[in-house]
């Protein structure tokens, strides 16, 4: 639904759930199943990333660490038994091009509501400063891209102080994410480039 929702312009996937998907309980039932499924891939790819970074990397590798001693997730079920727990608890993930944002209201930067993050604020520059903010390695790319595509703007003659500045900051935000990309248990630094 949510590539439909984005095909016919419509600012929230909710609204197109309830035009496409109406009063058909079925196959609104099979849709709350596929985004439970969803979420349960995309926690267990999060939880189990080698490496990460965004203000909620150091909340989740503190998590990974105070449960890998709790007995009640020991064993070769743990990573599964930890992933139901929370989605139990009603964790919400949004994941985007650049990263993921394990949904918190209280600390959006991109003033979202109980519903989730603001579509319209998101963006990468905002969800590089909000606490809920995670990128894994599977983003690396995009934010290796992104700077590379910075960096050959600002090496061109005659920019203007504002473009300048404005893609500065953009260049600034993007080597911040991968500098912070860490690997697991150890804290050797990514590449950058």
């Amino acid at each position: 639904m949510e590539a439909l929702s984005a095909h016919y312009g419509h600012a929230y996937r909710e609204f197109t759930d309830r035009v496409y998907v109406g009063t058909d309980f079925e196959l609104m039932q099979l849709l709350e199943e596929e985004d439970r499924e969803d979420l349960v891939r995309t926690l267990t790819n999060l939880l189990s990333s080698s490496r990460m970074a965004g203000k909620a990397a150091e909340r989740i590798e503190d998590y990974r660490r105070t449960h890998r001693n709790d007995p009640s997730f020991a064993g070769r079920a743990s990573l599964h038994t930890l992933v139901e727990s929370l989605v139990s608890k009603g964790i919400k993930l949004a994941p985007c091009s650049w990263g993921y944002c394990v949904y918190s209201e209280a600390h959006s930067a991109c003033h979202g509501d109980a519903i989730g993050p603001n579509d319209i604020f998101r963006a990468p520059d905002v969800c590089a400063t909000c606490a809920n903010f995670v990128v894994t390695q599977e983003h690396h790319a995009w934010w290796n891209e992104r700077a590379q595509r910075e960096e050959q703007f600002l090496a061109q003659r005659d920019l203007s102080a504002q473009a300048r500045e404005l893609v500065e900051r953009r260049l600034s935000n993007s080597k911040t994410i991968l500098r912070n990309l860490v690997v697991k248990g150890n804290g050797q630094r990514a590449r950058t480039s």
